[in-house]
């Protein structure tokens, strides 16, 4: 029982994960059999059953961070193309010749806009 009770504390203080506990299993294992604790008729299949059930979804688990990693990354390539598309949009009219295609600056005569309307507005040629 008091051993039951230090494995859960132990699980519960340092917040073991499904690798955790596998790892512990073989640790609480090589224990027994080194100090010769218990048959090995009923800790080498507890061992193995514990091993059996917790590498599975150690397996699993660790499937599940890399889809999550690679969602993650998608949308982060996402906002920054969508970022750069946004910087790549130039400001006033293209077919005008003052225009500075530029996201920064409208045009050389008229920097402040609108270009609808405006009386410098010179055809592209």
């Amino acid at each position: 029982m008091r051993i039951q009770q230090a494995i859960r504390s132990f699980v519960r203080h340092y917040r073991l994960t499904f690798d955790g506990y596998l790892l512990l299993v073989i640790l609480i294992f090589y224990l027994c059999v080194r100090f010769n604790i218990g048959p090995r008729s009923i800790t080498v299949p507890i061992a193995l059953g514990a091993a059996a059930i917790c590498f599975p979804l150690g397996v699993f688990r660790t499937w599940e961070r890399w889809q999550n990693h690679k969602a993650w990354i998608a949308a982060r390539e996402a906002r920054l193309r969508a970022d750069v598309e946004a910087l790549q949009k130039s400001l006033g009219d293209p077919n005008c010749s003052h225009s500075a295609r530029s996201p920064h600056v409208r045009c050389a005569v008229n920097p402040e806009g609108p270009c609808e309307g405006c009386p410098d507005f010179k055809p592209r040629q």
